[in-house]
């Protein structure tokens, strides 16, 4: 089955999945920090997709949450953070956008072991997005008058869950030209089995899409 190159997961739904099985907040991002680390390894190993851009940690979130809010956040990522120390996924690289001078030294030091070590360019690839804005990334850019922007390759495919579609800042340019999916579950509860479901969906569609294209030419020929 055909590997997918770009991808974006935007995992939203913590809070809502803490209100709704009567848990707490610390307890649902910790859960989805396990549930990550096991989609990303379904994912790159898996082969469903070749580069996972994983958007943990938005600017706004600094600016809306509570710092026992933001505490409960961080733990999460702190947690997937370290079992992807502890058990890597192979062969992968990991990368890491946005202004990481917010966020505390348990988040730090174990996404700084994850990022230091070397891997082809190549290589399938994870990205994390801390304390990140595509508004702030693309108004940098155009002040800087820099073409590097529109050079990166866009998303195939946006995932978000937690039952409402939105990009929440996402990365503007890469995110022009994706299909978006949403996944009608808060992200805690995701399984692999639904990126495998819209990795096929994904793959059928756009061969559904080739040969509407093949067909539009041959009623063009003369």
């Amino acid at each position: 089955m055909q590997t997918i190159d770009k991808v974006l997961i935007i995992p939203d739904g913590h809070r809502r999945y803490a209100r709704e099985n009567r848990t707490t907040y610390s307890e649902a991002y910790c859960r989805g920090g396990r549930r990550a680390a096991h989609l990303l390894r379904e994912a790159i190993q898996g082969r469903l997709f070749h580069s996972v851009t994983l958007y943990l940690v938005a600017t706004k979130n600094f600016d809306e949450r509570t710092s026992a809010n933001m505490r409960t956040i961080f733990e999460g990522v702190s947690l997937l953070f370290n079992i992807l120390l502890e058990n890597p996924i192979a062969g992968a690289r990991y990368r890491t956008r946005g202004d990481l001078s917010r966020l505390p030294d348990g988040v730090l030091a174990p996404l700084r072991a994850l990022t230091s070590e070397d891997k082809p360019s190549a290589a399938p690839t994870v990205e994390f997005l801390l304390d990140y804005s595509g508004i702030r990334e693309a108004q940098s850019a155009m002040a800087a008058e820099s073409d590097d922007y529109f050079r990166v390759r866009p998303y195939d495919i946006v995932i978000r869950t937690g039952k409402i579609m939105r990009l929440s800042d996402s990365p503007i340019w890469e995110c022009s030209r994706a299909d978006m999916f949403l996944i009608d579950k808060y992200f805690p509860d995701v399984e692999a089995a639904d990126l495998r479901h819209i990795r096929d969906e994904y793959v059928d569609d756009k061969a559904n899409r080739h040969t509407l294209a093949l067909l539009d030419q041959s009623e063009e020929t003369p």
